[in-house]
């Protein structure tokens, strides 16, 4: 799933939205005083990433891009992160 879907989904808290944010450069891979938030934000993309990767409307999406390999993944992301772009810009 796309980085700015997985802060947009996160709380208000800055070690959950980094953990979020980060989870798969970090690859589940934490340090001994990482906070509580930031666990928690790790299981939390996971369980957002399982949810999308199996949705029907990501599915169709990719479908659509026929057979652009290994690509199509981040281009569907990359829409997507543009779709979501004007809802962040709250005043």
């Amino acid at each position: 799933m796309n980085w700015l879907a997985h802060v947009f989904l996160s709380e208000l808290k800055i070690d959950f939205q980094i953990g979020n944010y980060l989870a798969d450069p970090l690859k589940g891979k934490l340090w001994d005083s990482t906070s509580d938030d930031m666990r928690r934000a790790i299981k939390t993309h996971i369980t957002i990433d399982s949810f999308t990767d199996t949705h029907k409307t990501v599915s169709k999406s990719k479908s659509r891009l026929r057979e652009k390999g290994l690509l199509k993944p981040v281009i569907i992301d990359l829409t997507y992160d543009y779709l979501l772009t004007p809802l962040t810009n709250k005043p």
